[in-house]
């Protein structure tokens, strides 16, 4: 059991080590997104396996990174074409990077469509429920002719006898 934050000093499987020394040298994402730790700002790469189309979030595979080797530029001209402030891009253009802009345009278009569908089926029920005073007005009408009806045949029988 280890304290004080320090490296652990509980030895590793046969399978962890081979795992270990596959991934040396490879980039590292800490954090899981939606997880809890101490640190409260957010790692640039857990928002980016998820793609905005539309205004719909989509989960997407984790890309492939290709580490620089020496002598070579990690940027190309592929990347000076796709880097953009996020601030400046539409937020249903974006993919692969999400920022609060985007979930804030995307949870107020989907509260605003909200209260749209709501006011849809407030109309609808306002209207059905004026169909159903329509029917029980007709119903009442109908009654009333029915009552009328046996009245006069009523008076037509007294008058016969």
């Amino acid at each position: 059991m280890g304290t004080g934050g320090g490296p652990p000093t509980q030895d590793f499987t046969a399978a962890e080590e081979l795992a270990l020394e596959l991934n040396k040298g490879k980039p590292v994402i800490e954090g899981i997104q939606g997880g809890t730790a101490t640190d409260s700002g957010l790692s640039r790469e857990t928002g980016l396996f998820i793609q905005v189309s539309g205004n719909a979030l989509t989960l997407v595979e984790p890309p492939d990174y290709d580490l620089p080797r020496e002598g070579t530029s990690a940027a190309s001209a592929d990347d000076d074409e796709t880097v953009t402030d996020p601030d400046t891009v539409q937020p249903d253009k974006q993919f692969g990077n999400i920022n609060s802009q985007t979930v804030r345009h995307v949870y107020t278009t989907h509260l605003k469509r909200q209260i749209e569908l709501a006011e849809v089926k407030i109309k609808l029920k306002k209207t059905k429920l004026q169909d159903m005073e329509l029917d029980m007005e007709i119903k009442r009408k109908t009654l009333k002719k029915l009552d009328l009806e046996i009245q006069k045949l009523e008076r037509e029988l007294q008058a016969h006898k």
